[in-house]
């Protein structure tokens, strides 16, 4: 049994497979659990990759998300410089600029007050931002830029409309969306959501740790939210399929993991004790 498995979850994974095959450009999923949100992104690609080439970026609540890096790790799985020329292109020429002005401004500073510059003492030095006069470090422009970058990003997406189709995948753990910085929730939902599902070859599935009211007003009725129990009757099933072979006595892990007074059992700690069985038997039948 593999740890990438998605445990379960049959009702969820119907809907979501006929999501993938429909023409409707955006989901977003609410989840409890850290080890479900990993499993579910994972079982999304694997499903889609028939049809779509995937990008997928990761967030957690508690670092500071700087939006041209969002724009960046969607593009690691899908080719980055070789499929987004453009938006590459934007990113270098900030750091070029960057890194002249920088030299340009370093330099000035060891002319003499009648213009002469001795030779061996210049020098290229980074320059620490702070000085009104000093270049903005790359990573602050980048920001600053962000709507051009993000022109460039869509533009080099659409650029490929009729030869490939793209799905992206954002997660957003810990304590989910709802927690990060006002900015940049409001660029996700009113810029980057609304202008990326005008392209006509791309889906965005939203997979959030915490649940999906931020995203309702964008796009009724196209959210879910997962509970964060398994009921019995879903995990004998799941457990069959993976150790019925090995053990006749399945049914009997099933009732020993759920909790007795609800037939319910969170999702990880059905997923840690169902693999650490698998292990046990299988060592035994060995």
């Amino acid at each position: 049994m593999s740890t990438n498995l998605w445990c379960d979850r049959d009702n969820y994974k119907r809907a979501l497979k006929n999501w993938i095959e429909k023409d409707e450009k955006f989901l977003a999923i609410g989840i409890s659990d850290s080890q479900e949100l990993r499993d579910i992104a994972i079982w999304i690609k694997n499903n889609a990759k028939d049809i779509y080439s995937t990008g997928m970026a990761h967030f957690d609540s508690d670092v500071e998300i700087q939006k041209h890096m969002l724009l960046q790790d969607l593009t690691i799985d899908l080719g980055e410089d070789k499929t987004f020329q453009n938006f590459y292109k934007s990113l270098r020429d900030i750091e070029t600029n960057y890194l002249k002005l920088s030299i340009k401004q370093d330099t000035g500073s060891q002319a003499s007050a009648e213009g002469a510059i001795k030779i061996e003492d210049i020098s290229q030095t980074v320059n620490i931002y702070g000085s009104i006069n000093e270049p903005a470090p790359p990573e602050v422009s980048k920001e600053r830029q962000i709507n051009q970058l993000f022109i460039e990003f869509i533009s080099d997406l659409r650029k490929l409309n009729g030869n490939r189709s793209f799905l992206l995948i954002i997660r957003f753990g810990k304590s989910g969306f709802n927690k990060l910085s006002p900015d940049f929730r409001h660029w996700f939902l009113q810029n980057f959501c609304r202008k990326i599902v005008l392209s006509e070859n791309v889906k965005i599935c939203i997979l959030n740790q915490g649940n999906t009211d931020d995203f309702k007003d964008l796009y009724p009725k196209c959210d879910e939210n997962i509970t964060e129990y398994l009921e019995l009757n879903d995990i004998v099933n799941e457990t069959e399929i993976h150790i019925k072979k090995l053990t006749p006595n399945y049914k009997d892990f099933c009732y020993g993991v759920i909790e007795p007074e609800t037939n319910r059992v969170k999702y990880n700690d059905f997923k840690r004790k169902l693999l650490a069985y698998i292990k046990r038997i299988g060592s035994s039948a060995g």
